[in-house]
């Protein structure tokens, strides 16, 4: 609807603005699906163990529930994560919006998927993706254009790209502002305007 879309704009256009004028000192993740071995968060919570030896300062937000739970819990107790790592559980449309605003990087890293709802929700709300580099990511994020992608199940390459971002502060804005022109081609009222414009180009009207 445009007026959920142009609502959620004026908090894109914060974010923009907090980015281009003030250093980014956070690495403020979230991770949205079931805990389950395919959507592959261990990667992403090891990732973060490297991020911390680093001394690279970040947080990550995990949405959903699934039989890897407790494993993922004992991870964060292990390594005392509890201030930096906070698994939420599922969340309502609304819920997910309110975390979504808080993040800016959504980090996704299944090993099998495929057109993927959770980066295009990214997209919407102005955060920038980090995904596995599976066929529909790379086209999602065009090269990184509109984001990032790292080898799937690698989680160095992850690292690697976490860490670069960075040195690339400059480019995020554009990167954001290239994700959400992707995000409203992808609504039902683009397709529905596509697809009258193909009948009508065939039908020659």
């Amino acid at each position: 609807k445009k007026n959920v879309w142009d609502e959620e704009t004026e908090q894109v256009n914060k974010r923009i603005e907090k980015l281009q004028t003030e250093n980014l000192s956070v690495l403020k993740m979230i991770t949205v699906g079931a805990l389950v071995a395919n959507k592959n968060q261990q990667l992403i919570l090891n990732a973060c163990l490297q991020l911390k030896k680093a001394g690279i300062n970040f947080t990550l937000t995990i949405v959903g529930d699934g039989i890897l739970k407790e494993q993922y819990q004992a991870f964060i107790q292990q390594y005392q994560f509890q201030n930096q790592i906070f698994l939420v559980g599922k969340k309502t449309a609304e819920e997910l919006r309110v975390l979504y605003r808080e993040n800016d990087f959504v980090v996704q890293a299944p090993i099998h998927e495929g057109f993927g709802k959770v980066p295009i929700e990214g997209f919407f709300h102005g955060l920038i993706p980090v995904l596995s580099n599976l066929t529909m990511a790379n086209a999602m994020t065009a090269n990184e254009l509109r984001g990032f992608t790292f080898k799937v199940s690698d989680e160095n390459d992850l690292v690697r790209v976490l860490s670069s971002i960075f040195q690339q502060q400059n480019k995020l804005p554009d990167i954001i502002i290239a994700g959400r022109n992707y995000a409203a081609s992808q609504t039902l009222e683009a397709w529905a305007e596509a697809y009258y414009k193909t009948v009508c180009t065939f039908y020659n009207v």
